[in-house]
């Protein structure tokens, strides 16, 4: 009888540069990043850490942050009506074109649902 083990390669993914937002640091690996982001792809950043947004009032949805890194990362994501506003915001900002393209369908899909997030950011 064999022996079978599940291994994740996505388990172990390593950390190279960190997002931050209101003083949290937000771990990602900038290779995996660069498939996804223009922005990345385009030009690297000088610093290890990068300033999400640059105004600290702005009201996102905080836990919308490890998904964005999830999805550019290459791991499967859920978009809902809290989350998908700031994925939305980031895609726009990173420039991940098949993001965008899904939050774009998603909030006009679900408008009525995701004007409250949209309106509280």
């Amino acid at each position: 009888m064999e022996a079978e083990i599940s291994i994740d390669a996505n388990a172990e993914i390593p950390t190279t540069h960190f997002f931050v937002y209101k003083k949290k640091q937000y771990p990602f690996n900038i290779d995996l990043f660069k498939i996804f982001s223009q922005y990345f792809n385009s030009s690297l950043p000088k610093e290890e850490k990068i300033d999400l947004f640059d105004d600290e009032d702005l009201n996102i949805f905080e836990d919308s942050i490890p998904d964005f890194i999830d999805f550019c990362q290459a791991r499967t994501i859920t978009l809902t009506k809290e989350n998908s506003p700031t994925l939305h915001k980031l895609s726009i900002k990173f420039k991940v074109p098949s993001l965008l393209s899904q939050t774009k369908e998603f909030i006009s899909t679900h408008q009525k649902e995701v004007v409250v997030e949209i309106l509280s950011m």
